[in-house]
């Protein structure tokens, strides 16, 4: 198995901003080609994202 190390010269609470917004979430998720909805209770238990999957936009 591989492992890859990222040093992030950010903070925590900037990590989060990103993982908040749920149509950020192809920035950050490998294979996940663009973002059709996202819940507006994102991130909150029980709220949704719906995406594609893909090689890039078709």
């Amino acid at each position: 198995m591989s492992t890859n190390h990222r040093i992030l010269k950010c903070s925590p609470d900037d990590v989060f901003a990103v993982i908040a917004n749920g149509w950020y979430f192809p920035t950050w998720v490998v294979g996940a080609s663009r973002m059709r909805d996202v819940d507006a209770s994102w991130p909150h238990t029980g709220s949704r994202l719906r995406h594609s999957f893909g090689c890039g936009q078709h």
